[in-house]
């Protein structure tokens, strides 16, 4: 029998009966294969990278590791971690040599906000008590976020078939003095969708920053394998 919860806005019910998640329940832990193209500036070329992420549910943290190639044999590897409501961004030059160190409240919130996008792909989570809905319309629905003290939100988008198309929050495009809050977009494949054993996921997606002088792209994403543990 299909679990029926109350509280969820109908077109959010639609989506996670329609991934499979009430046939696969008590999901703890999973491991995310990815790889695609990032850029760290408008106008400037991609690189190719290659990453392994791990999420664990409850309680909620992230783990993401990657190799970026930036010319052949120049690497950088990055890795970007969010446990106890607190975010680290590091960056290493053939994962010796420090580029990029970052943390702080600008970081933990976005971090925060990353993770609420990417509970897409474990919606488990958002059945936990740290996630709460809110409906708009039809197609939309807000996630509130709540955890350690900090509280982010999202708009979920779908389409009428009931799979989540995009996702927009806001969240600090630069560190520091400069640090503002702009608004950023994830824009899912909806044809991506494929079966993970019982799981229905997307697997292609891009995100942008929706800047005052137009639209940055910076990250185009594929998910190559998926991999849950109770």
């Amino acid at each position: 029998m299909t679990k029926k919860l109350p509280k969820l806005p109908p077109i959010v019910g639609q989506w996670l009966e329609k991934t499979g998640i009430y046939q696969e329940q008590n999901i703890q832990y999973l491991r995310l294969k990815q790889a695609g193209l990032l850029r760290m500036k408008p106008n400037t070329r991609w690189m190719s990278f290659q990453a392994q992420q791990i999420f664990h549910i409850d309680p909620p943290s992230s783990d993401w590791r990657a190799r970026v190639k930036i010319i052949p044999g120049l690497y950088l590897h990055g890795h970007d971690q969010w446990q106890n409501g607190i975010g680290h961004m590091h960056m290493r030059l053939w994962g010796v040599i420090p580029l990029v160190h970052g943390q702080g409240a600008m970081i933990d919130q976005g971090a925060m906000v990353r993770f609420l996008a990417e509970m897409v792909w474990f919606p488990w989570a958002m059945l936990k008590p740290y996630i709460t809905w809110q409906g708009m319309n039809e197609l939309q629905a807000i996630a509130i976020f709540q955890y350690q003290g900090i509280t982010v939100s999202g708009i979920y988008g779908f389409n009428p078939m009931g799979d989540v198309i995009n996702f927009q929050a806001k969240r600090f495009y630069s560190q520091g003095k400069d640090g503002r809050m702009e608004d950023w977009f994830v824009e899912i494949d909806p044809a991506s969708y494929q079966n993970f054993g019982n799981i229905r996921l997307p697997t292609r997606a891009k995100v942008s920053w929706l800047l005052p002088q137009g639209c940055f792209t910076w990250l185009k994403l594929v998910i190559s394998a998926v991999n849950y543990i109770a």
